[in-house]
């Protein structure tokens, strides 16, 4: 039990953090106090005190495995702290079950959404009646309530008897988002819940958000991108090694201020690529009139050593292009060569042996094995390399591992699950699995999603060592100012197919954005159904 000194320095440290929020009168809706969190040896919160009011967005920030996800599971009722104490609305929190917090009014969208793949969009929607019906899911709800609620999430027009796991990375978060208007809460945490979306969904986010503020509804928002927390935020929490650093107001603070207070030091703003060398070799990829689904009429190449950036919003079919050159998606061509041999892919396995990789996006679906060592998963695709007949070589297995623990700075041991790492050396194990093969061509989809500022400079590091290595890359990406660091060209796609090409340092953010929205391919497409 805590001493009278403990707790009363404990509120001091909570009412110092809270600023104006503490003095204007706003309600206490959750208060945490000297809260700690261990696994086994492993410390993932110490003595952190902090508090949130109702009608106020509280940012927590920090580097991958700073505690912020742990801190949300100990409100949410994932786990409970192994020291300290969790207050909502005055009340000890004592839940230990996702139903528990629920029931108290917690409501959490988590980094990889609650979505039950086999299920229909409208019955993940009204998932969560199961806390108090478990017939209500097979009782039919009114149709259009269902379609109004997702059109305030951007999902207007979508088949709501379609399975869920059909939909992308984005939408599902959105999905998932929807249920803020049929579950009752007063604590709203949103974790990673922008890390798939586009500029398009995030204003969408912004609005839910205002309107939980004015109704008195404290929201956790707990994001990679400082921009958001910025626009978001009315004060910005920050952990390190899962210590509270300090809670400041988010008025007149930089992206350089939090990642500074984040990983104890300054970084260096993302500077835009300068115009690229003419690049006389042959393309190492070259597409000609690719089509799936509804994108029809695509051509592009990539030349050895030159990034290449696919930009669009969600649904504008810039995926469609990577996950089917990968071998995911059935699709044709006029012509498709690699390293100047044409080439047929209708496999992830006939891609790799083209000499084509493809990163997906959702790592934790389709990156790598949670039953696999950080070895294990860094093998994977070369195991053939590896192996004389049947029999795998370990010790040339534990060698290249290895060396890919240190190239890549991943934070783990050849024997680690890669499922316990953070969120940043998951990706980076991603990374390394195709950096051990003999790819001409990389296919690299939101290569930073759910990553931290340290995390994702490394990663950028990697890509750009890709290419100087004379690899071609084709860089899928939602964010533009990554894909205006990176890329040598920038593709935009709009309504399925390519409307704009810049060269790098001819364009900027608005430029990528408001090719993105379409507005020039309806005009486009309008002025040709006149002629």
């Amino acid at each position: 039990m805590a001493s009278r000194s403990d707790a009363d320095r404990s509120q001091h440290q909570i009412q110092r953090h809270a600023g104006e929020a503490a003095t204007s009168g706003a309600k206490p809706i959750f208060q945490v106090k000297d809260v700690g969190k261990t696994y086994g040896s492993v410390t993932a919160l110490q003595d952190v005190s902090l508090a949130g009011y109702s009608g106020e967005v509280l940012a927590i920030c920090g580097a991958n495995g700073a505690g912020k996800s742990t801190l949300s599971k100990l409100l949410a009722g994932l786990m409970r702290p192994s020291t300290g104490s969790i207050y909502l609305d005055g009340e000890l929190l004592k839940h230990s079950s996702p139903k528990d917090g629920i029931d108290a009014g917690v409501l959490m969208m988590y980094q990889e959404p609650l979505i039950v793949d086999h299920l229909s969009v409208e019955e993940n929607l009204w998932l969560f009646d199961l806390n108090r019906n478990w017939a209500s899911l097979k009782l039919r709800r009114d149709p259009a309530e269902t379609r109004k609620l997702l059109d305030r999430v951007g999902l207007a027009g979508i088949d709501i008897d379609r399975p869920a796991g059909e939909l992308t990375p984005g939408n599902r978060h959105m999905l998932a988002l929807a249920r803020v208007f049929v579950v009752p809460h007063k604590l709203l945490i949103l974790d990673e819940t922008t890390a798939s979306t586009n500029e398009e969904h995030f204003r969408i986010v912004v609005d839910i958000v205002r309107h939980q503020k004015a109704e008195g509804t404290c929201v956790i928002f707990v994001s990679h991108k400082l921009n958001e927390v910025l626009e978001l935020a009315d004060r910005i929490a920050v952990l390190r090694d899962g210590r509270l650093i300090d809670v400041v107001p988010a008025e007149n603070r930089s992206e350089e201020d939090i990642s500074a207070m984040m990983i104890g030091e300054r970084l260096s703003a993302l500077a835009p690529k300068p115009a690229p060398a003419q690049l006389d070799a042959p393309p190492v990829l070259e597409v000609r009139n690719f089509r799936s689904g509804r994108v029809q009429g695509v051509d592009l190449t990539v030349r050895p050593g030159e990034i290449v950036g696919l930009y669009g919003l969600v649904g504008s079919g810039r995926s469609t292009i990577g996950r089917a050159l990968g071998g995911h998606f059935a699709f044709a061509t006029d012509m498709l060569s690699v390293d100047g041999k044409d080439v047929t892919i209708h496999s992830p396995r006939e891609a790799i042996a083209s000499g084509v990789c493809y990163l997906t996006e959702d790592r934790h679906k389709e990156g790598f094995i949670p039953d696999f060592s950080n070895q294990s998963n860094m093998s994977l695709v070369i195991l053939d390399t590896l192996a004389r007949g049947r029999v795998i070589n370990r010790a040339k297995e534990a060698r290249l591992g290895e060396g890919l623990i240190e190239r890549f700075q991943i934070k783990g041991t050849l024997d680690g699950m890669t499922i316990n790492l953070s969120g940043g050396n998951q990706q980076k194990v991603c990374v390394a699995k195709w950096a051990a093969s003999s790819a001409k061509v990389l296919i690299i989809d939101e290569p930073t999603k759910g990553v931290d500022v340290g995390a994702k400079r490394q990663i950028y590091e990697i890509i750009e060592e890709f290419a100087r290595q004379g690899k071609g890359v084709l860089l899928i990406s939602s964010e533009a100012e990554e894909l205006m660091h990176l890329s040598d060209r920038a593709i935009v796609m709009a309504e399925y197919e390519i409307a704009a090409e810049f060269s790098a340092g001819t364009y900027d953010k608005k430029d990528l954005i408001s090719v993105a929205l379409g507005d020039a391919v309806r005009t486009r497409r309008a002025a040709q159904r006149r002629h």
